[in-house]
């Protein structure tokens, strides 16, 4: 379960407040509203331009602009590019444990669930790191068979 309070000591506030939009976006088919706007607000004013195309994004889903989401969604995807790009040409970034990076984009593909959900149709559309096959709708009821325990034991 991912925190709701912010952890000063731990992390930066615009991850904090990015994770807290995607949360509140994931649990619920209706987000509330005022909340979620609330945290754009402080997103962008802790995040800058860093965060601007994923809060537009937010908003056009929020208000049911598909043209606007797509136009979102590939600024932040190229904004994706741009990073994994930079890193993939960095001498210390390891291999191994970044290829999966320089290939899928998760919270692209996420983003693009929470669209579909909204209503969106955005299945025929192709993005670079959103692979058709990652986003192939489960056939199958997740039962919890396979989760990794997140939380140390007591």
């Amino acid at each position: 379960m991912s925190p709701t309070e912010w952890q000063k000591q731990e992390e930066y506030e615009d991850e904090f407040l990015w994770a807290r939009v995607l949360q509140e976006l994931a649990r619920q088919d209706h987000p509330s509203l005022p909340s979620l706007e609330c945290l754009l607000t402080r997103l962008e004013e802790v995040g800058q331009e860093a965060h601007a195309s994923r809060c537009g994004l937010v908003r056009a889903l929020l208000s049911g602009n598909q043209s606007a989401f797509a136009e979102y969604f590939a600024t932040a995807r190229m904004e994706y590019e741009e990073e994994t790009e930079k890193r993939a040409r960095a001498f210390a970034t390891p291999v191994t444990a970044f290829a999966p990076h320089r290939f899928l984009w998760l919270e692209g593909l996420g983003l693009l669930r929470l669209g579909e959900r909204a209503g969106f149709q955005l299945t025929d559309m192709m993005y670079r790191y959103c692979p058709p096959l990652a986003r192939v709708p489960m056939k199958v009821r997740y039962t919890g068979d396979w989760a990794i325990r997140t939380q140390p034991r007591a």
